[in-house]
């Protein structure tokens, strides 16, 4: 028989950002084609379902908040780092993080370095500046979200 796995997932999104909205803005970087979007993902629950065997489902507690760690019979999750498809990094943080990165030219690592100069000190720059003005926002809002789940009235 074959085992299906359902996960659930809390999704968090933004557009926007002070500086990551000039950025994509500012004429002088049209050229890069900007877009200061990103989210956050949190696996709230995973249940593995074998079909034809009623009641044999299992669902695994997820500990808040990529990798799965066994740690006081809950899975913890090692966040991964994707812009729009899965990179081959994680995120050191427990959700994943897509966003519109600037990539290396392999598409396998978020272009980084503070020694470089033009376009690559802008590319460099504009990770820097989504993560902290979006990534950092829509986990805040997530986290806000998690730790209280009933809406105001």
């Amino acid at each position: 028989l074959e085992v299906v796995t359902k996960e659930t997932y809390l999704v968090y999104e933004a557009l926007g950002g002070k500086r990551a909205k000039a950025m994509a803005l500012d004429p002088s970087r049209r050229h890069l084609k900007l877009l200061p979007w990103a989210g956050v993902a949190s696996l709230l629950s995973r249940q593995r379902i074998s079909p034809g065997s009623p009641g044999e489902e299992k669902a695994d507690k997820i500990g808040f908040l990529g990798e799965e760690k066994k740690k006081s019979g809950q899975t913890q999750i090692t966040g991964r780092a994707f812009c729009f498809l899965p990179l081959p990094c994680v995120t050191g943080l427990p959700v994943h993080v897509n966003g519109y990165f600037e990539l290396s030219a392999n598409r396998r690592d978020i272009w980084w370095g503070s020694d470089m100069s033009g376009d690559g000190a802008l590319r460099s720059q504009w990770n820097r500046v989504i993560l902290q003005d979006v990534v950092a926002f829509t986990y805040k809002h997530m986290l806000t979200l998690i730790s209280n789940p009933t809406p105001p009235p």
